[in-house]
């Protein structure tokens, strides 16, 4: 089985240090350097609520890490698809849903598509409109604000658009990955969706995509 990285990135200690040390920072210089209201506004009120997110994002992760680690064990040997609770689950849901199949011939373009949802663009358009409204500090002279917001919210709309072009997909085509035996499996599957998760049972690999990752 192989899987891309975590993608945008993985929330680490190591990293969730580094996060949160840059967020002080800038908060100090919002509020010594800049020092006019709006940046000691953004010192007391932004940078506490994105250390409160990073926080978090921290725990979801480890959380969700610590729960793949038990379930792949399972997986790997078997026992979960053996216990009678999963068999219920399953009976249920197939009473409910329809195997899928393929809707492109070919994997890439199949994938790529799947990840242009709807909930994507309007995610976008928030971080999109408050970059341009950051884009306002410049007349008045306000440039560190304009710089620090614009670069901010920026990194906001890149991680929603990047889900949108497929950046996942893109990343793991180019891992180390033998494509044309992948692809002649993932085109004859049947496809099982939950929400932005599915799992295709192909001719000689089982795939598994969620938005942020790709496995088979």
């Amino acid at each position: 089985m192989r899987k891309n990285d975590k993608f945008p990135f993985a929330m680490t200690k190591k990293s969730l240090v580094v996060y949160i040390v840059f967020t002080v920072l800038m908060g100090l210089f919002l509020f010594f350097v800049i020092g006019d209201m709006a940046g000691k506004c953004a010192a007391c009120i932004v940078c506490p609520m994105l250390i409160a997110y990073l926080l978090y994002a921290y725990c979801k992760e480890s959380k969700a890490d610590t729960k793949a680690r038990e379930m792949k064990a399972q997986y790997m040997n078997g026992s979960y698809f053996e216990s009678p609770e999963w068999h219920e689950k399953y009976v249920a849901y197939l009473n409910e849903h329809t195997f899928e199949k393929p809707k492109y011939q070919s994997m890439k373009l199949d994938l790529l598509k799947r990840f242009q949802r709807r909930e994507y663009l309007v995610k976008m358009i928030l971080p999109l409109f408050l970059m341009f409204c950051t884009l306002c500090l410049i007349p008045l002279g306000r440039y560190y604000m304009a710089i620090i917001g614009f670069c901010l919210f920026g990194f906001l709309f890149w991680l929603e658009f990047s889900l949108y072009i497929g950046m996942p997909v893109r990343k793991w085509l180019k891992g180390d990955i033998d494509y044309e035996e992948l692809e002649a499996s993932y085109l004859k599957s049947q496809m099982l969706f939950y929400k932005t998760n599915a799992l295709a049972f192909g001719t000689t690999h089982l795939h598994g995509f969620t938005e942020k990752k790709y496995m088979q």
